[in-house]
């Protein structure tokens, strides 16, 4: 996937180089040239480290993750942390401790 700067579209790199960068070189940030459609995760019966893997992916399709993920987020409770509740056809999501 390509990212632009937001200061200048024409300012383009790879996602691991917008990663290793964190800032333009015209001081701008890196945004993805296009988003994903990601709403098919909502109909997976999946773990939160596999929503985590199937976003990243999205994201960043150049990079492998493996198990990495599965090991970083192995104590994490995500019922403690987030709520996610449709209303009416609008999913509402609300992340808390950060």
């Amino acid at each position: 996937m390509i990212y632009n700067s937001t200061r200048n579209i024409n300012n383009r790199v790879s996602g691991p180089e917008a990663i290793i960068k964190g800032i333009a070189d015209d001081g701008g940030l890196f945004v993805p040239e296009a988003f994903e459609d990601l709403s098919s995760i909502l109909s997976l019966d999946c773990s939160y480290d596999e929503v985590v893997k199937f976003i990243l992916k999205a994201f960043f399709p150049e990079l492998n993750f493996g198990e990495e993920i599965k090991e970083v987020y192995k104590s994490f409770n995500s019922k403690d942390v987030i709520g996610c509740k449709k209303v009416d056809e609008a999913y509402i999501l609300e992340l808390f401790h950060g």
